[in-house]
């Protein structure tokens, strides 16, 4: 089990490395920054988030990170829990159990919660997400189900 502290180090130390690289070494560009930030650092107590994206490539996550305020990367309590495809985030390497254990160990640490296409909307991932918004934390979704290669509208999912 990773430590709340050592997930909090870890996250804040991508968080913020990220931000810097895409800023800085990329020149990104963002266009109302202030919405998302307002909704996620001075939202009402107990207030649930959820936001929802279509899935570009696989580190449009962290994008959406960079226009955070610094600060928010050293609050683990802040960021958001996001729903992810258990056979491609926990179980695509069964065969190979030490690739496994880190790529479980990875999507852990980032706050992801396993739901499995295709089970539909009562599953334990689900319930669990449920949860952390009843409790005002921000969840995720990528309703698409899968990275968009093409930037064509694709069904959502469940």
């Amino acid at each position: 089990m990773v430590s709340k502290s050592a997930s909090s180090y870890r996250s804040g130390y991508c968080g913020i490395g990220g931000r810097i690289y895409v800023q800085w070494k990329h020149h990104w560009q963002s266009h109302n920054q202030n919405l998302i930030q307002d909704l996620v650092t001075k939202r009402e107590p107990g207030t649930g988030l959820i936001t929802f994206g279509n899935h570009q490539c696989f580190i449009d996550d962290s994008f959406v990170w960079t226009d955070l305020p610094y600060s928010f990367h050293l609050k683990l309590s802040q960021h958001r829990w996001v729903l992810g495809s258990a056979d491609v985030c926990f179980h695509k390497f069964l065969d190979q159990p030490i690739k496994q254990r880190l790529i479980e160990w990875f999507f852990c640490a980032g706050k992801t919660v396993p739901v499995t296409h295709g089970d539909g909307i009562y599953q334990p991932g689900i319930d669990w997400a449920v949860e952390r918004l009843k409790m005002g934390e921000w969840v995720n979704l990528y309703p698409e189900g899968q990275v968009n290669k093409y930037n064509e509208w694709m069904r959502f999912y469940w």
